[in-house]
């Protein structure tokens, strides 16, 4: 009988052990290094102080790098943010006192994200009150193909980009309306489209995903 009790606690309690001294300080200090820059050297260097401390004191020890990383690698973090902004910033307010300021060209993968939505419905006008389309205004805006400075104040608004997917629709060969004057490069990235959907679909998602990433 003492025997089947020591069985039936022994394994639980190996179980408590095995996170608290095995998993759980690796998992938790690599939580814990994310709140660093990553350029910061510290990164690297508490994952490898870890398995130099003794498994014992590993769930203490990795407890304290918290207090570290959340004054030092967090304020960090606030800095270089706000430093980034301080050019932004004053981008933004060149732009303001600049309202006549005309917005750039519409480069090709401007068009092709574009271009993608309208096909995606079913080559029609979008309504300005799209969800979509306030998406696409709002991804066109933070991607950085155009510097900040050079944009107007109404850069790529719901507005803007209502009337660049008008035109890419009423260029479609099935449009049953006067075509609206999109230039050459909506009917070149709309004849892509029609040629090689799967192909321009794909290119669109990839330049989307690429301007998430930066």
């Amino acid at each position: 009988m003492d025997s089947l009790i020591l069985h039936v606690f022994a394994w639980p309690t190996l179980g408590v052990v095995l996170l608290v001294f095995g998993f759980a300080p690796g998992a938790f200090l690599r939580l814990i290094v994310l709140l660093y820059n990553r350029e910061n050297p510290r990164r690297r260097e508490l994952l490898a102080e870890l398995y130099r401390v003794p498994r014992i004191e590993r769930p203490f020890w990795a407890a304290e790098q918290l207090e570290t990383a959340l004054f030092e690698g967090l304020c960090e973090r606030l800095t270089a943010r706000r430093a980034r902004r301080v050019p932004v910033d004053a981008a933004m307010a060149s732009r303001q006192l600049s309202p006549n300021l005309r917005a750039p060209a519409w480069t090709w993968d401007e068009v092709v994200l574009a271009c993608d939505l309208v096909c995606r419905n079913g080559w029609r006008i979008v309504d300005t009150d799209d969800p979509r389309l306030i998406h696409l205004s709002a991804e066109l805006q933070r991607m950085n193909i155009h510097p900040v400075a050079s944009r107007s104040p109404s850069f790529r608004n719901p507005n803007a980009v209502a009337r660049k997917l008008a035109d890419i629709a009423t260029a479609h060969p099935d449009y049953p309306g006067r075509a609206t004057n999109g230039g050459h490069l909506a009917r070149e990235v709309l004849s892509a489209f029609l040629a090689s959907p799967e192909e321009m679909h794909a290119f669109a998602e990839s330049i989307g995903r690429y301007a998430a990433q930066n």
